[in-house]
């Protein structure tokens, strides 16, 4: 991998650093903050602590990563145990409850579609303006990076075909 690779590498170490300091900072528990946007999926950090609800995302799945501490999420007829640095994908559909005995570190991968607390409103419910409110001032949307796909990659390589 050339010196650009490698810069790219280092650039993305700094990025979760500078995510770890944004997640330690935040006030309150079931409060997620936009950081990041790839595509048509947010990137959310939050601080975990207690329960949030038994609730379902009808249309979009939802992956978790554990950055700090233990999350386990219930289903109706069983559960998961998550530590730190472990993911897991909640499927579409699948009634599920996130749960932290103690205070946990989470990063959230999920659609811009997906709402906070799926099918149900309680009191920690958080809008998609209200978390991009969070982190970015009002009306702002995250920044988002230009990455090269591996079909462009592919083809700048000497003998290769873009496939079209």
């Amino acid at each position: 991998m050339g010196a650009k690779g490698e810069g790219s590498f280092e650039q993305h170490r700094i990025e979760c650093r500078q995510s770890a300091r944004r997640i330690r900072r935040r006030d309150g528990y079931w409060s997620p903050q936009i950081i990041g946007q790839v595509n048509d999926q947010y990137i959310k950090v939050a601080k975990l602590k207690g329960t949030l609800a038994w609730h379902k995302h009808d249309d979009e799945d939802e992956l978790f990563y554990i950055c700090k501490g233990n999350l386990t999420i219930e289903y109706e007829d069983s559960k998961i145990e998550l530590n730190e640095g472990n993911f897991h994908v909640v499927p579409k559909g699948k009634l599920h409850n996130p749960v932290a005995e103690a205070e946990c570190w989470v990063a959230l991968i999920e659609t811009v579609t997906t709402t906070y607390t799926g099918d149900v409103v309680i009191d920690k419910t958080k809008s998609i303006a209200e978390q991009l409110k969070r982190s970015y001032g009002s009306g702002s949307r995250p920044a988002t990076k230009s990455v090269t796909s591996s079909r462009n990659l592919s083809a700048k390589r000497p003998g290769a075909t873009s496939g079209r």
